[in-house]
């Protein structure tokens, strides 16, 4: 079968890469035309074989069609879920008019729950994510915006990196690889688990991905410069000590940044719903209750010890225990001077410097 979420994706990354290079490139207007086309007839053929659940009753009158009943709680919780109205109406069954028609009823509306920033804020903030998730893209700084409570149109997104960071959205089109997802077709959220294992080692390569992408790799960059500049020697504890001290703050909150913008980043293949909305619209149409204790899970326990296969020998990494050089009170003093979460415009690099200096002027 044709995998149209591939095609759709293919069209809209050339739609992309062909706006970004217009202004310095000459588009033949047949090809803009050809691909808006394959991309308009391929969303339609999407639409067209999408399940529907309807959750909407209906009411019988007099006379005419049955009238849609939605109750205005159940349509609250759905707006709350930073759901688009046609997304509502594939949910409820029933038309996108049905849909506008109850908001009006209830005096709701979906515009009113978009961000009101302007250009030049939208644009602080997308340089802020970046300077922290340099690798980002368009997803991953909409997931971090709406973490932070803005709900950004996908449009405004867009063209904010585009005038934030026009190199960086033509290299990642360019050095962007496919790492492929795999996909179930289950009910809802909990009905059931799947972990690739390999003895003693479970890869997510997907995850992986985006995880080295979005923050890892700029640690791993950082730290390899700083040793191959001489700043930092593995060898030395003070120096260990203060990259700790420095990078270890910041990683986390990048992480927790790269977490939260992850559960909020549409999937394409999902129609552009996020991990939270998905999670919630399962738990409400497809509920699974937790088990009660471990004995329900029926897990069973695999003996590696017994299981015939070779030990391994390179598992697992060796950190070693890194003892504080400082005082408590030079370590208070440390911490009043040298504040590892500060801004810094070298991912940490001038932070860490600071601290090498207040520690070693203590010696």
């Amino acid at each position: 079968p044709v995998d149209m979420d591939f095609l759709e994706f293919i069209c809209v990354q050339e739609l992309v890469f062909l706006s970004a290079v217009s202004p310095q490139v000459i588009i033949p207007v047949d090809i803009w035309e050809g691909l808006t086309g394959l991309h308009h007839a391929i969303s339609l053929e999407m639409q067209r074989n999408e399940t529907h659940v309807a959750t909407a009753q209906f009411e019988r009158g007099n006379s005419g069609r049955p009238k849609a009943i939605i109750g205005l709680e159940y349509l609250v919780n759905l707006l709350e879920m930073n759901l688009p109205v046609r997304c509502i109406a594939s949910l409820l069954g029933v038309s996108e008019r049905t849909v506008h028609r109850r908001l009006a009823e209830f005096d709701l509306s979906v515009r009113s729950l978009y961000s009101s920033l302007t250009d030049d804020e939208l644009d602080t903030l997308v340089s802020n994510i970046k300077s922290r998730m340099p690798n980002s893209g368009y997803r991953m700084v909409k997931g971090a915006l709406k973490a932070e409570g803005h709900r950004v149109q996908y449009e405004r997104v867009r063209a904010s990196l585009h005038r934030v960071d026009t190199l960086g959205v033509l290299s990642r089109m360019t050095e962007m690889g496919c790492v492929v997802r795999r996909r179930y077709s289950v009910p809802g959220p909990k009905s059931m688990m799947h972990i690739d294992t390999n003895h003693k080692l479970i890869r997510i390569e997907r995850l992986w991905r985006d995880v080295w992408t979005g923050v890892t790799s700029v640690y791993y960059d950082v730290l390899h410069y700083l040793e191959e500049a001489n700043y930092l020697h593995t060898a030395d504890q003070t120096h260990l000590f203060c990259c700790h001290y420095t990078f270890l703050p910041r990683l986390q909150d990048d992480l927790n940044l790269f977490r939260d913008g992850w559960d909020n980043h549409p999937l394409r293949t999902e129609h552009n719903m996020s991990p939270n909305q998905l999670w919630e619209l399962g738990q409400i149409h497809y509920p699974v209750d937790d088990p009660q204790d471990e004995e329900e899970l029926n897990i069973a326990d695999i003996d590696w010890e017994s299981s015939g296969l070779p030990p391994d020998e390179s598992a697992g990494v060796n950190v070693p225990t890194v003892e504080c050089p400082l005082t408590p009170e030079q370590l208070a003093a440390l911490k009043d001077t040298v504040d590892p979460r500060s801004s810094s415009q070298s991912h940490g690099i001038d932070i860490y410097m600071a601290a090498v200096q207040f520690c070693q002027s203590l010696e």
